[in-house]
């Protein structure tokens, strides 16, 4: 995917959950949109990315407790306007996703959720360890 479109993804997941989830107006000088035009301007698209970045990572810990079906209704409101849908931020920005890849092994039902939605966007190793692990997961819950 090229960065551009990229980084305009990001913005509309940003945008969407922090303007309908937690109702910060798009206008208000304190929706971390308005701050990311800042950073661009003064520092740079670079530095903005940097910070949108973070931003997502927050909004993916944030989001963190989301079950199947709000993550799934969040994921189609997210699809719908052309954002990076929540799976798709956990998958790429996750501290648990990762803490979880590394242990290897999941640990309860919240890591499972976690695992299951990401998977469809992680590549090679780590797609193949999300489903030897969830595998492993569901044998153990029998």
């Amino acid at each position: 995917m090229a960065k551009e479109e990229d980084f305009e993804r990001m913005q509309r997941f940003i945008g969407h959950i922090t303007t309908l989830r937690f109702n910060i107006a798009a206008e208000s000088p304190v929706h971390p949109l308005k701050e990311m035009e800042r950073i661009e301007r003064e520092f740079g698209r670079a530095n903005a990315l940097k910070g949108l970045k973070m931003a997502v990572n927050d909004m993916v810990e944030e989001l963190s407790r989301f079950d199947v079906p709000a993550t799934k209704q969040l994921d189609a409101e997210l699809t719908e306007i052309g954002a990076m849908t929540l799976s798709e931020a956990r998958a790429r920005f996750s501290k648990t996703l990762k803490r979880v890849l590394k242990r290897g092994e999941i640990l309860s039902e919240e890591e499972s959720y976690l695992v299951r939605n990401a998977q469809d966007f992680l590549r090679g190793n780590d797609a193949a360890n999300c489903q030897r692990l969830l595998a492993e997961f569901e044998i153990a819950q029998i």
